[in-house]
C-alpha cells in the first residue's frame, strides 16, 4: 500500500465499485423488479463491499484494515450468491 493516498486507488475497491455499479444497473429494471427481497439483498451487499474497503483504509491501522477487508470479502461472496439465486430457474408449479 506504499504510496496509495486514497482508497479509490486500490484495485480491490475499484473492482468492488465496478461490481456495485453493474448490480445497480441490473436491478434498475427487468424481471428482478418482481423479486423485492432479492433486489434489496443485492443492492445492500454490493454497496457494502466498497464501503467497507474505504472505511478500513481510513482506519490507518493494519489490523483494522484487514478486518474490514474480510468483511468486504464476505459481502462480495453474499453478492455472488444472490446473483446465483437470481439466475436459477423458478420451480415448476405444483398441481
Amino acid at each position: 500500500m506504499a504510496g496509495v493516498r486514497s482508497h479509490t486507488e486500490l484495485i480491490a475497491w475499484q473492482l468492488a465499485n465496478e461490481l456495485k455499479l453493474a448490480v445497480y444497473a441490473l436491478i434498475e429494471g427487468g424481471p428482478i423488479e418482481r423479486h423485492g427481497d432479492l433486489r434489496e439483498q443485492l443492492q445492500r451487499s454490493a454497496s457494502n463491499a466498497p464501503r467497507a474497503i474505504a472505511e478500513g483504509f481510513g482506519r490507518y491501522l493494519p489490523d483494522d484494515f484487514s478486518r474490514y477487508l474480510r468483511y468486504a470479502n464476505g459481502e462480495l461472496k453474499e453478492t455472488f450468491e444472490a446473483l446465483q439465486d437470481g439466475h436459477l430457474e423458478p420451480p415448476e408449479p405444483l398441481d
